[in-house]
């Protein structure tokens, strides 16, 4: 998004005087930090907003990531395919290690009890490993969990997995 974008955005958003929840999603958001930082302040500072949430890798999360996370109460949704080897295979550019670390990064923010990890069960899944034992892999990272198979919605609390197409 460019900031010409992101200032339109804005002034739509700002004819409103309550906003139930504002994600940020889609590719990486985080490689545009700034205009997620520009958005953000922008709506809050004129507009009350329920939540704000983003959905991410973590790849390229950084301590003023965090601090702008815990100023502003995000939800984190982290992107994770499951343990090291399948995640690593499926999303060879974005390291588990790197993603558990700062994980366990956010689990000493403020924010520690608003990370939810959303993961798409796939055929190579499927191949490997039985949907329980990914879920109780998945389930040690987290408190709150919940997940998608088929067609139906179980929420059990904050964890996602999500049929592939």
């Amino acid at each position: 998004m460019t900031m010409e974008s992101a200032r339109t955005v804005v002034n739509k958003l700002l004819k409103y005087h309550e906003i139930g929840k504002v994600s940020f999603f889609g590719g990486e958001p985080l490689t545009n930090f700034a205009i997620i930082q520009y958005l953000t302040k922008s709506i809050a500072n004129q507009v009350k907003v329920d939540e704000f949430e983003i959905t991410t890798d973590l790849i390229l999360l950084t301590s003023e990531m965090v601090s702008f996370f815990e100023r502003y109460n995000f939800s984190i949704i982290v992107s994770l395919d499951g343990p090291e080897r399948i995640h690593n295979y499926l999303r060879p550019a974005c390291n588990y290690d790197i993603i558990m670390n700062n994980i366990c990064i956010l689990k000493k923010s403020k924010i520690c009890d608003k990370i939810c990890i959303n993961c798409t069960y796939t055929n190579y899944h499927r191949s490997n490993m039985k949907l329980s034992d990914l879920i109780n892999s998945i389930q040690k990272l987290v408190w709150y969990y919940h997940y998608e198979r088929d067609s139906f919605q179980k929420i059990i609390d904050n964890f996602y997995i999500e049929r592939e197409a």
